[in-house]
């Protein structure tokens, strides 16, 4: 097995968003100044993923100033609050993670990945359901489930954009090698 890397992580919660848990899901959509690895929404409430995958990459949540300007924003209930916040990190970091989420927020859950599953979408479980957050904004949802709408739309676009490249680059070397 190649080593973990977040676009593992989070192409495993995308499919478990999608298909076991029946959500809209995207990756790293913008919320105000910040950034949410993964965002998704059921029919009422908004979960957001911060995916780890090494104990520096951990321990950078409590001291990188961004990141602590985040967790407060998620805990005064400010503009773009989820109704649920987790973790999600390979299974190998779960009990540093346990302790470092009490010390933080203990309403913040934790998904873990499990590498050696095979279907990509039973890969990632929760093992700490995260508690609903409070918010003072009032239409949080809506303008959540916009955001991860577009931003899906423009994952899709890109997508399709690498697609056609690679296709074209495959048709132009065909058409070097017909005419050697």
């Amino acid at each position: 097995m190649s080593k973990i890397t977040a676009k593992h992580i989070k192409t495993a919660l995308l499919c478990y968003f999608r298909y076991k848990r029946q959500h809209i899901a995207a990756t790293e959509v913008a919320i105000g100044l910040s950034y949410s690895d993964v965002l998704s929404a059921d029919d009422c409430e908004i979960y957001e993923v911060e995916v780890k995958i090494s104990k520096s990459d951990l321990k950078k949540e409590s001291t990188d100033l961004r990141k602590r300007r985040k967790h407060a924003r998620i805990v005064s209930g400010a503009y773009g609050t989820p109704h649920r916040f987790y973790f999600a990190v390979p299974i190998e970091l779960l009990e540093e993670t346990r302790k470092f989420v009490e010390s933080l927020n203990p309403k913040f859950g934790i998904i873990i990945y499990d590498h050696n599953k095979r279907n990509l979408y039973k890969k990632v479980r929760v093992v700490k359901r995260a508690k609903l957050l409070e918010s003072t904004y009032p239409d949080r949802y809506k303008v959540l489930k916009d955001y991860i709408i577009k931003r899906a739309c423009s994952e899709l676009c890109v997508f399709h954009k690498k697609e056609i490249k690679r296709m074209e680059a495959e048709e132009e070397k065909q058409n070097v090698d017909i005419s050697i």
